[in-house]
């Protein structure tokens, strides 16, 4: 999609912040901007949604119009950050500023905005934060792509990249008929290949839908033990360490499974699972957002790569355009992925003496140059 230049156009939308009207306000204006927008997954109703039920936090709300319009909106919640010893009122985009609750990593984050005009949109309520919004020194913008950086760039706002990492991708064209990926180098071709052949002594090799929600759910809690116990071993926590995540994942099967957005896929070898894969599907595209795969000590089978390799068939079949492996630099990622583009985690600061003396410890304790 091309991105439209917002300077001379941001002049013409006006920005306001307010209070949290209710839950059942928000989603009716947020279920009326999306179908006119295009956003990704966790810019749908079904993840903010799911978000503002599970926390149950009332955000100031972003509501940007054109011409009477509601052409974008954004929701802030604010929180106080606190590193060495210093404390500051913060805003997080779409967030809720608490580490306990931001686990579960939002992607591809920003303002939702009206097809066609997500530049000037953006631009428009970037300008309005930083000029108007009161009490806050600090707005956390979290893995927003870098669309979103050049905006707050060309607007000469104080950014700080906190974090940068590439979200792989495959391009589901590039899967061939035989469920094949045309991309992958030969070495990798040829151990998915085998992999392949040795599953198939135990049966066919095949990937399954789940059938209700209470399957979905009973699936999910089986992919947390195999997740949880790949990290035991590696003597790390896993993704479902802190409670929240769990909680947060179950509603969201419970809000979307019905309307095919979310669903836990199964992936068999004759009658014995090899792996599950908790994926969202949302716009053409499919987000493969957390997995849990049965290792075994023959180490030429690998579940992680077939399992990813049959839903990238299984979203080839069902027409869909790319299947996402989102944030990350994991090796299969890069092994299976036909393109990749970066995510940031930025940080807005108005000038601020707790900045001044953060950044003068950073130097003492040699954390920054």
């Amino acid at each position: 999609m091309s991105r439209v230049e917002p300077r001379s156009a941001a002049t013409d939308i006006a920005v306001e912040i307010g209070p949290f009207p209710s839950a059942r306000k928000i989603e009716l204006l947020w279920r009326d901007l999306e179908s006119r927008a295009a956003p990704s997954f966790f810019l749908s109703w079904a993840w903010i949604g799911t978000w503002l039920d599970v926390t149950q936090l009332e955000p100031a709300v972003i509501m940007a119009r054109s011409g009477g319009s509601l052409v974008g909106l954004a929701l802030v919640n604010g929180s106080r950050r606190r590193r060495l010893g210093l404390s500051w009122p913060a805003l997080s985009l779409n967030e809720a500023g608490s580490a306990e609750q931001d686990c579960i990593m939002i992607e591809d984050n920003g303002f939702l905005a009206e097809r066609g005009i997500e530049a000037t949109v953006t631009v428009a309520c970037l300008d309005h934060l930083a000029a108007s919004a009161p009490d806050w020194r600090e707005l956390r913008l979290s893995g927003v792509p870098a669309a979103v950086l050049e905006d707050a760039e060309r607007l000469g706002l104080p950014l700080r990249i906190e974090a940068k990492r590439p979200s792989h991708f495959i391009d589901v064209e590039a899967s061939s008929g035989d469920g094949s990926l045309a991309s992958l180098s030969a070495n990798a071709r040829q151990q998915i290949n085998r992999s392949l052949r040795l599953y198939r002594e135990r049966g066919e090799v095949m990937l399954r839908r789940s059938a209700t929600i209470d399957e979905a759910l009973t699936r999910f809690a089986e992919l947390e033990l195999l997740h949880q116990q790949r990290w035991a071993g590696k003597g790390k926590p896993g993704a479902f360490d802190r409670p929240f995540f769990r909680r947060f994942h179950q509603a969201l099967l419970a809000h979307g499974f019905a309307a095919g957005a979310v669903d836990v896929l199964r992936v068999t070898a004759g009658p014995r699972t090899i792996g599950l894969l908790h994926t969202f599907f949302h716009g053409g595209d499919a987000y493969a957002y957390q997995n849990g795969f049965v290792f075994e000590s023959d180490g030429r089978l690998k579940p992680g790569l077939v399992s990813h390799l049959l839903a990238v068939d299984h979203c080839r079949r069902a027409g869909l355009r790319r299947y996402c492996l989102l944030a990350g630099d994991s090796r299969y990622k890069r092994t299976l992925a036909t393109g990749s583009y970066d995510l940031y985690w930025l940080s807005i600061r108005r000038p601020d003496l707790a900045f001044r003396l953060e950044q003068l410890a950073r130097r003492i304790v040699g954390r920054e140059p």
